[in-house]
């Protein structure tokens, strides 16, 4: 698998493969325990400099193990604990035939998540290939006020382990209320679980959806110059104006006017364009190819920094991939090439 220009090629896990940790344990609880996650947090009293509880409409919600704050919410906000998010993943795992698959939080907890995987993939046709795919679910929930609880499907290519995303403008786009899978944390939070649960199926359908959408990004032939352009919108390189045709500094041999760190990283993607994970079947020149050297770019070279000549894995980087910005950057990949 290439990796980057310059630097030995290394088998890098996949970001999803390296968030948080494997979920360990015959119950819920247990797997809470082995990942450090059997906590209970609570709204305590924000305090003066004096130590005197203030009359204010926040609370700070704290680890009542450590007594670590994690974040400053309303009064109103909604505690859901990491015990009642396990047994939520048991519910939807004995609805499906499921497993938990990980589990993790960021910054002691001010985010959690679990993710479990679906029983039977999908796959579709690649020239003389299979393209398979499992899915994958996430729960996403805070104990900061940063998210709601959220649920969203995650299918990734076996090939190469990718990740893809699917978002709102994937829901809007198959009409499907993404807010059916999103709870905010309120005193009304409890009551929503049993709508988000029969809105289950909403989920296999989307995932369902995204496997034959991306099938179809197999005939979609792009050339070169559309590539190119097409990396440079969905990872926001800089262009300058002055190097680019009727520009006054005008490079012919740099006709996007790329910069240095710019130019580099399409270096690495052009490499990856030749690598064996995107170049299977027919998907040469082609939409399909061009998404996943972007998801590939993302998981397993967007997440690691340069150390010298090795690759470390830059941990917030690997935890935007799976739940943040880079998946959301992912989404926008995929969205460009089907809306």
């Amino acid at each position: 698998m290439a990796e980057t220009v310059g630097i030995p090629t290394t088998e890098i896990l996949s970001a999803f493969n390296r968030v948080g940790q494997e979920a360990v344990g015959s119950t819920g609880m247990e797997v809470l325990r082995n990942a450090g996650m059997d906590y209970r947090v609570e709204m305590r009293p924000i305090y003066d400099a004096n130590g005197n509880a203030m009359d204010t409409g926040y609370r700070v919600i704290t680890r009542t193990d450590t007594g670590q704050a994690l974040g400053v919410t309303s009064k109103k906000y909604g505690i859901f604990q990491n015990s009642q998010m396990i047994d939520l993943i048991d519910r939807l795992c004995n609805h499906t035939g499921a497993q938990i698959d990980r589990i993790g939080q960021v910054d002691n907890g001010a985010k959690v998540f679990m993710s479990f995987r679906n029983p039977e993939g999908l796959s579709f046709a690649n020239g003389d290939t299979q393209e398979d795919y499992d899915i994958y679910w996430y729960l996403i929930s805070s104990h900061d006020g940063s998210t709601g609880l959220k649920m969203f499907p995650s299918p990734v290519r076996l090939f190469c382990n990718n990740q893809a995303s699917i978002l709102q403008a994937f829901f809007a786009r198959n009409g499907i209320d993404a807010r059916s899978l999103s709870i905010r944390h309120s005193n009304l939070l409890d009551t929503r679980i049993d709508d988000l649960l029969a809105n289950f199926h909403l989920i296999n359908n989307a995932a369902e959806t995204f496997v034959e959408e991306a099938s179809g990004l197999l005939s979609v032939n792009m050339g070169m110059s559309d590539r190119i352009q097409y990396y440079i919108d969905v990872l926001g390189l800089t262009q300058n104006e002055d190097l680019m045709a009727g520009g006054k500094d005008y490079d012919p041999n740099n006709p996007f006017g790329l910069g240095t760190r710019a130019n580099n990283t399409m270096d690495i993607l052009m490499e990856l364009e030749t690598s064996d994970t995107n170049t299977v079947g027919d998907m040469n020149d082609t939409a399909y190819q061009a998404y996943n050297v972007v998801t590939e770019y993302i998981d397993h070279r967007w997440t690691m920094d340069k150390d010298g000549k090795q690759l470390v894995e830059n941990e917030k980087a690997t935890e935007s991939a799976v739940m943040g910005p880079g998946m959301r950057m992912k989404a926008k990949a995929y969205e460009l090439l089907v809306a």
